[in-house]
């Protein structure tokens, strides 16, 4: 804890850039960039799964890494790293998530695909509602659907 002060701090260590060609290694990229750094002055490791990057976590091998919630939480919570850096700090501005659609969902199947984008966006504006106030119901669902005590999740960047 409290190895690295500042972005440029991760000049000469190992970091992990999650899967490669995700939006969390583009985010990565970024923050070295933001920090004055080159990619050739980090040494990179991808991984086949974000579940992956606790085990080289808890081998050490890897000295940071980006993260999203909650793994992260979790991960600080077992003691194998620390919440260092919030994305929205190290990489500003970047807009991080994505939501596909395969071609099927939107030919033959257009009508779900429809319906499923209309309940997507009622539930992201039930979640930002959410986030401006009272955040109990927020916190029970996600403690269900992570498997994380709803104490943890209080320390989100949400």
């Amino acid at each position: 804890a409290g190895a690295f002060k500042s972005l440029a701090d991760l000049k000469g260590k190992t970091l992990s850039f999650a899967v490669e060609g995700t939006s969390l290694a583009y985010m990565m990229f970024t923050a070295l960039r933001n920090g004055g750094l080159k990619p050739g002055d980090v040494t990179i490791k991808y991984f086949k799964a974000l579940s992956d990057m606790g085990v080289a976590f808890e081998n050490k091998v890897v000295d940071a890494s980006a993260m999203t919630v909650p793994q992260n939480l979790g991960l600080a919570a077992g003691g194998m790293s620390i919440d260092w850096l919030d994305a929205r700090k190290a990489a500003p501005g970047l807009q991080a998530y994505t939501l596909i659609l395969g071609e099927t969902l939107l030919t033959t199947r257009r009508q779900e695909a429809k319906a499923f984008l209309r309940a997507y966006a009622k539930a992201i504006a039930w979640y930002k509602a959410a986030l401006k106030g009272d955040r109990t119901e927020l916190l029970l669902i996600a403690e269900k659907w992570t498997r994380l005590p709803a104490d943890t999740l209080k320390h989100s960047s949400w």
